[in-house]
C-alpha cells in the first residue's frame, strides 16, 4: 500500500505461480484487473512481464492513491489452478493493521463475491472475528457497504470479479 493511498483493493489470494507473468497482484494475463485499471486511469501499460511490469503497476497505484492486498495471508491450493474454489484458508490478512498504518484509506473495493470462497465472504468473516459491524446493501450490479474504524467511515464496494471465469458467466 503506497503512502497516501485512499482506496484499498482487496483480492482473495495470488494465482498459481504457473499462471503469473510477474510477481505482483493480478499477474495472470487472462485476468481483466489491469485492463480495467488501464481504462479507468487512461493508462496504456508498456510492460506486461517481469520486474518492469511490477514497477509500472506500483507507480500507477502510487499516482492514483490505491493499494492492493489479499484477504488470505496464507492458503493452500488443492489443485494446480488459480480459482478461488481451490483454496483452503489458513490465515486471514490483518486488514485492521493495514487501515491503522494507512489513515487516508476511506474506501475498500473487494474483487470477488461469487463461489464458495470469495473476497466478500472472507471479508465478512474477518469483520465478525474483529467484532466490527459491517453494514451492506446488496444489488445486482454492485454490493455497497460501510463500517466505522478509528473515527472514520470506510465505504466498501463489491463489483463483479475481474476473473475470466466470472466475466464469461455474465
Amino acid at each position: 500500500v503506497p503512502p497516501g493511498a485512499e482506496t484499498l483493493i482487496i483480492g482473495t489470494f495470488p494465482s498459481h505461480s504457473k499462471n503469473r507473468d510477474f510477481e505482483f497482484f493480478y499477474p495472470n494475463p487472462k485476468n481483466s484487473f489491469w485492463k480495467i485499471i488501464s481504462s479507468l486511469f487512461s493508462h496504456t501499460f508498456q510492460f506486461n512481464i517481469h520486474e518492469d511490469a511490477v514497477k509500472e503497476r506500483k507507480k500507477i497505484a502510487l499516482e492514483n492513491k490505491f493499494g492492493l492486498t489479499d484477504m488470505l495471508s496464507k492458503a493452500i491450493r488443492e489443485k494446480n489452478g488459480s480459482g478461488d474454489d481451490q483454496l483452503i484458508e489458513i490465515e486471514l490478512m490483518d486488514i485492521s493493521l493495514i487501515l491503522k498504518s494507512n489513515p487516508a484509506i476511506k474506501r475498500i473495493i473487494l474483487t470477488s463475491r461469487s463461489g464458495k470462497i470469495n473476497t466478500l465472504r472472507l471479508f465478512e468473516k474477518y469483520m465478525t472475528q474483529k467484532q466490527i459491524q459491517f453494514y451492506k446493501t446488496t444489488s445486482e450490479k454492485v454490493i455497497t457497504g460501510f463500517f466505522e474504524f478509528e473515527n472514520r467511515t470506510i465505504k466498501v464496494f463489491v463489483p463483479y470479479s475481474p476473473s475470466p471465469r466470472v466475466i464469461r458467466s455474465y
